[in-house]
């Protein structure tokens, strides 16, 4: 929905409350998927790839598309879960992600992507090793209506960006 300025309180809740376009870039992402993972230790370095399923939906009157991941990355059984959503009010995607190899919550927003069909984010998660706070970049493109990729790039030392892990999505038939 456009952002307009209203003296309105009761039309500004009913912008606030109503999901708009917005919401579409996101519900591409409806239904079951195969889904490949690849982590990458560190520039260079093979990824280690690990396969599972991911099913996407709307809650909340279509406000919320929650997802459930269930795979067996390190031969141990591996559930997540996340939510993510668009705020009408400040033009702004959101997600929070939570999942059995961890206790802590990771958490983003984002903008359309310029020029392509996709969402660029900023994460914040916890840095296990330096007991702080560790910020990525995301990128997530829609390749197909049957697949789509979301990748988080990670700092060397000495600045350069690279690639940690990959999400790859195909639809399930």
């Amino acid at each position: 929905m456009a952002d307009q300025t209203t003296n309105d309180p009761r039309a500004a809740w009913m912008e606030y409350t109503t999901p708009g376009p917005d919401h579409a870039l996101l519900g591409r992402r409806l239904g079951s998927w195969e889904l490949t993972v690849s982590v990458f230790a560190a520039p260079g370095v093979k990824a280690h790839e690990s396969r599972g399923t991911s099913t996407y939906a709307w809650i909340m009157g279509g406000r919320v598309l929650e997802n459930l991941v269930v795979g067996a990355p390190t031969g141990q059984p591996f559930e997540g879960r996340g939510y993510s959503g668009f705020d009408t009010r400040n033009r702004r995607y959101w997600f929070a992600w939570f999942d059995s190899t961890g206790t802590g919550l990771m958490r983003g927003d984002g903008q359309p992507l310029p020029g392509s069909d996709g969402i660029q984010w900023s994460t914040e998660s916890t840095d296990v090793i330096a007991r702080g706070v560790r910020r990525a970049r995301g990128v997530e493109r829609y390749l197909s209506t049957d697949e789509w990729r979301s990748e988080s790039y990670a700092m060397t030392p000495d600045g350069d960006e690279w690639v940690m892990v990959s999400f790859d999505y195909r639809r399930s038939r």
